[in-house]
């Protein structure tokens, strides 16, 4: 389980503000921010955490423990909702999230239809890139270990689906969606793909149905949504 140290530099990464930026939120000073971060202090008063749970639609136990979702869905505010006005406020990207989607780092992971979630984010996370483009969808599975372990949050830009040799990409194979490193025959020019984990072997991509997704620009461990 996270700590409250944890737990706000993860509140800040989601609503993309610094350590003053919060205060201000809060109404504090940005010393009860690094305290908490610092782990000086270990737990938040009720008011504070209010604030987080009113404004932008935290857990309040999430916050208080570190127990249950990060975000709260309550009545008729919704998570879209909520991305809405946090870009709003602080001129941040709403990036879907589609929690019941997975990319396979191992074997493959059947999927199925889902509505999306969203996850807000500073621009200055991803730098000239359109949220229009972007998805995001948790990984399950190690082959892609140590650079994306189980349960990470990838961010794939789907605007880019050129194959690029070395690059790491979401592509659909064999009804089964994967998150692997492409490489690129010089000679054949045939894709394969490959995983960071020495364990796992190759794929050949010799499935019809074999299509990019987007290229994965980021990956972030993020409690679950």
């Amino acid at each position: 389980m996270q700590d409250l140290s944890d737990r706000i530099k993860m509140v800040r990464k989601v609503i993309g503000v610094s350590q003053q930026g919060l205060a201000d939120i809060i109404g504090c000073t940005d010393g009860k921010i690094k305290a908490w971060e610092q782990k000086t202090t270990l737990v938040m008063k009720p008011k504070d955490i209010l604030v987080l749970v009113n404004k932008y639609g935290f857990n309040y136990e999430w916050l208080e423990d570190g127990t249950g979702d990060m975000l709260q869905v309550d009545g008729d505010i919704t998570l879209k909702d909520i991305a809405t006005i946090t870009s709003m406020l602080n001129k941040s990207i709403s990036i879907p999230y589609y929690k019941d989607i997975h990319a396979s780092a191992g074997y493959g992971c059947t999927n199925g239809n889902c509505k999306p979630s969203y996850i807000s984010l500073s621009p200055d996370m991803m730098p000239n890139k359109s949220s229009d483009a972007m998805d995001a969808i948790r990984v399950t599975g190690n082959s892609m270990s140590p650079t994306i372990e189980d349960e990470d949050v990838i961010f794939i830009d789907k605007s880019d689906i050129t194959p690029k040799d070395g690059k790491i990409f979401v592509v659909y194979l064999c009804d089964e969606v994967y998150v692997k490193r492409l490489f690129i025959e010089p000679k054949t020019k045939e894709i394969f793909l490959h995983s960071d984990n020495p364990l796992f072997p190759k794929m050949e991509t010799d499935c019809e149905d074999f299509k990019i997704i987007g290229r994965v620009i980021a990956n972030m461990q993020i409690t679950k949504l």
